[in-house]
């Protein structure tokens, strides 16, 4: 009876040995196959199979590397070697800027505000555009999100108002009348101002240069010069215009006063034209060339014909005394 018993309890001791051993190995093949890694193998100790005695826990022999197995469990599997999932951020990659997005369409003050806050540097360039755009950023260099090398900047292009255009200087003015010149420049609502400049006959009143010249745009405010021709000064004196009609003797003070020559040349005439100038040559307002004189036509009367003509060289301011023939005695021209 005592042998049946033991031998009832060896036989249950080896089913127990079985049922450990299966348990072990059912759950070895539930554990998942972790992935490659280049760290050093640990060394799991086999399994014993040796028949446990006195009833102690089974043990999966010497204790390795990783510390002692401890008893074998038909548990949930666990992953072994399993690495983690969370990113790793360097220490460089940290300290690295980036430019803010969203700077283009802010307004300058607001973007530079972002980037002082970022601690980036930067500078600001313009560009002309239409009013909507002026104050406003329009590009960004380097765009948004770029992370920047150490000590670069980044370019912010700002609108601003274009420049205004003033009336362009027309392109025809030279040669043409002043007149004329006047009118274009009205009518392109451009100031101006008149000089002048001797020039021969052909240029008199002919605009002979304008400044700026034609086809500058005009900022604001400018005016343009004409320059035109006038004529020459004169350089001799100009014969009196009031001369005809008057009495000789008074015709050769005002002749003498200017230091004009002259020469008294007479023609019969009626009683009212005795000792009036009659005609002078060349006429009044003519500028007199350097050793040129004039010559009075005077009236006579009839019959009565002096010896020669009379030459004056405005010397004098006294009456002029006429010699005529012994037969008409001594004639003196009235005063």
């Amino acid at each position: 009876m005592e042998r049946l018993r033991r031998s009832a309890a060896t036989w249950m001791l080896e089913l127990a040995t079985v049922v450990l051993v299966s348990g072990s190995i059912v759950a070895c093949e539930q554990v998942p196959v972790p992935p490659l890694s280049t760290a050093p193998a640990t060394a799991v100790a086999p399994v014993s199979t040796e028949t446990p005695t006195g009833g102690g826990t089974l043990t999966t022999g010497s204790p390795t590397a990783a510390g002692t197995v401890g008893p074998l469990s038909s548990g949930s599997p666990t992953a072994i070697g399993s690495t983690s999932s969370k990113p790793t951020v360097s220490k460089t990659d940290a300290m690295k800027q980036r430019v803010p997005k969203g700077l283009v369409g802010k307004s300058v003050e607001a973007a530079q505000a972002d980037l002082s806050a970022a601690g980036i540097l930067f500078t600001v360039s313009f560009r002309e555009t239409e009013d909507a755009g002026v104050g406003v950023v329009l590009e960004v260099d380097p765009v948004g999100g770029t992370v920047l090398s150490e000590g670069q900047s980044v370019v912010l292009l700002v609108g601003k108002l274009k420049e205004p255009v003033g009336p362009t200087v027309p392109t025809d003015l030279v040669n043409k009348p002043v007149e004329a010149a006047q009118a274009d420049l009205s009518a392109a609502g451009i100031l101006f101002t008149v000089s002048f400049r001797e020039s021969e006959d052909a240029g008199v009143g002919v605009v002979l240069e304008v400044d700026p010249v034609g086809g500058t745009v005009l900022s604001e405010g400018q005016s343009v010069v004409l320059l035109v021709g006038k004529l020459k000064e004169p350089v001799g004196p100009i014969v009196p215009t009031d001369l005809v009609n008057k009495p000789v003797n008074a015709a050769q003070a005002d002749l003498s006063a200017k230091g004009i020559p002259y020469t008294v040349t007479y023609r019969e005439t009626e009683d009212a034209g005795v000792g009036v100038v009659l005609e002078v040559d060349p006429v009044g307002g003519t500028v007199i060339k350097d050793g040129q004189s004039i010559v009075l036509l005077v009236g006579k009367a009839k019959n009565a014909s002096p010896a020669n003509s009379t030459y004056g060289w405005g010397l004098s301011q006294k009456p002029l005394r006429v010699v005529a023939p012994a037969e008409f005695r001594r004639w003196t021209l009235p005063t």
